[in-house]
């Protein structure tokens, strides 16, 4: 059964937007073990209470962004195209947030809980922000990266879809820059969580679109200096 939401339908359609490699970024959202690896963090926890079946779904997407966002990587540094990889985590036991506490998600940057999923790598120009809160811009450096380098644009992925990738997309569309959710490259909770939080976010400034669509836009990108999207 299509699930069909009120809100998005009352709204007027998503103008599109202009990309343009030195506009836009690729931001990768708390990619790191403690949320990919099964033997870490989330995985770990789950082991240990018996709960694996419950978090299948959730590895399993994480197993097919694992898949495709090197690709996407490869595609952005191709044109040169700015690259932002956050992790929650913190830097000094004095920065833990009382979110990373409740939750019990405490990491210090020097865990390999903190550090970024083997599958991707940062090169050494490629920002890793540290954040206190599920969503990008709880770190100031996020907010001041975006500007510094007159970024417009966000091609979102991440973990985990309704919460950290909501966060995020709705702070940036408040904030003014335009978002393109690569749904493939993000994982939620469940697959169904998942589609219908991207399902729920398509309005506004902020658009979904797949890892396959995204190549063929960057193949626009090789013959023209922008493409609308």
């Amino acid at each position: 059964m299509k699930v069909r939401h009120p809100f998005t339908l009352a709204t007027k359609a998503i103008p599109r937007l202009a990309l343009r490699p030195e506009n836009t970024a690729l931001v990768i959202q708390d990619f790191q073990e403690y949320f990919t690896n099964r033997s870490i963090g989330f995985g770990k926890t789950a082991k240990e209470r018996g709960i694996q079946r419950e978090f299948e779904s959730y590895y399993q997407q994480v197993e097919r962004a694992k898949e495709r966002l090197p690709a996407l990587c490869q595609r952005a540094r191709e044109f040169h195209m700015p690259i932002l990889f956050t992790r929650w985590a913190y830097e000094h036991p004095m920065e833990i947030s009382m979110l990373q506490r409740a939750i019990g998600a405490m990491i210090p940057t020097t865990d390999s809980a903190a550090q970024i999923d083997p599958a991707l790598k940062a090169n050494a120009d490629e920002l890793v922000i540290t954040k206190p809160g599920l969503g990008a811009f709880s770190s100031a450096c996020f907010a001041e990266a975006l500007k510094v380098r007159g970024i417009e644009n966000l091609l979102l992925t991440g973990v985990m879809t309704e919460f950290g990738i909501r966060n995020t997309a709705q702070v940036a569309a408040d904030s003014g820059y335009r978002v393109i959710i690569v749904h493939d490259c993000c994982a939620g909770v469940t697959l169904d969580s998942h589609r219908i939080a991207t399902a729920e976010m398509t309005f506004g400034t902020i658009k979904v679109r797949g890892s396959r669509e995204m190549g063929l836009i960057f193949d626009d990108l090789e013959r023209e200096d922008v493409v609308l999207v």
